[in-house]
């Protein structure tokens, strides 16, 4: 759906040279998510070796939370971006007002979990006298739980399933996959997972609390955006290999790798995992961060193209509208 146009030379300029390459953003968080996988398999190696987990624990609280915060900042910034694109009233500036709202609660959730939670030399919290208590330490990790969780998911849930209605009144075919089938499996342990927990934290006497009715939306707002991701996916296949099509893949697997992330983290939590395999759930959760940015990147990339070509004097819908979409 058709850019705004550009308003002066330099942004002519910038759209010009987007249509002939990457978005900066793109490389930065492919590689540098390739970087901190690669030592973040490093440190999980040193500590099999070795016996400890301290090589695991020092990447996780310094070097990996620090780019989990920064892929947060650069998905919110991106999405505006991407929201600015649009005049009101377009279907897609709905779309990306509620993903950008998500990123915003991303990036405040992973700044509570991963800098205000962590017990780290650059967190002022932990050297407040009187404040690092176990008991105020659990509930400002619950409450970054549930702003960069549910929340989130919530906002992404309503985000995609305004995308999939858009996609079926165009009349854009889907080519459903295998993948959809692994999606209602996941759903399932996600409903799996609800039963769990309503059997082990409610008896005959013992009221529903907050934090476990949180864990239940928790649950239900996965097993939705592993639906979403699934049907979503099918219709970016359809698509070809655009950047329309790039866009919606990386926001399907963003959607999906955030809610297998979410359940892992549970099964981890409730022993249901070992302590090595319960390791793998942070990439995850990096694999997830990645993929989120990486959606409004490309419609960065799509919408600039699209304005590039429109001022160069191309049509504007087919170029614009029609790929936008």
């Amino acid at each position: 759906m058709g850019g705004r146009p550009a308003v002066s030379a330099a942004s002519l300029a910038w759209n010009r040279a987007a249509a002939a390459t990457p978005v900066p953003a793109v490389a930065f968080i492919v590689w540098g998510a390739a970087l901190h996988a690669a030592l973040g398999l490093a440190a999980l190696g040193a500590s099999a070796a070795t016996g400890h987990s301290a090589w695991v624990e020092l990447f996780r609280s310094y070097p990996g939370a620090i780019f989990l915060v920064e892929l947060a900042a650069v998905e919110l910034r991106l999405s505006r971006a991407a929201w600015r694109r649009f005049s009101p009233g377009e279907p897609l500036a709905t779309v990306w007002f509620l993903l950008m709202a998500g990123a915003v609660c991303h990036l405040a959730g992973a700044f509570i979990l991963q800098v205000l939670g962590a017990e780290t030399v650059f967190n002022p919290l932990a050297r407040w006298y009187g404040f690092w208590t176990p008991a105020n330490v659990h509930a400002l990790r619950d409450f970054g739980a549930a702003v960069g969780g549910s929340m989130q998911m919530a906002l992404a849930a309503c985000g995609i399933g305004l995308v999939l209605r858009a996609f079926r009144r165009c009349g854009l075919p889907a080519r459903p996959g295998k993948g959809l089938w692994l999606a209602v499996a996941l759903a399932a342990g996600t409903a799996g997972r609800v039963a769990w927990e309503a059997t082990a934290t409610l008896g005959p006497s013992v009221p529903a609390t907050s934090e476990s009715a949180l864990r239940w939306v928790s649950a239900a707002l996965a097993g939705v955006l592993v639906v979403e991701a699934a049907c979503l996916y099918s219709f970016a296949a359809a698509m070809g290999r655009g950047l329309a099509a790039r866009c919606w893949m990386a926001c399907a697997a963003g959607a999906g790798l955030t809610a297998l992330a979410d359940l892992a983290g549970w099964a981890a939590r409730a022993g249901l995992i070992t302590e090595s395999a319960s390791a793998v759930t942070w990439y995850a959760g990096l694999a997830a961060a990645a993929a989120c940015a990486l959606a409004p990147a490309w419609q960065v990339e799509m919408s600039a193209q699209a304005a590039g070509e429109a001022s160069g004097g191309a049509e504007a819908h087919p170029s614009g509208r029609a790929a936008e979409t």
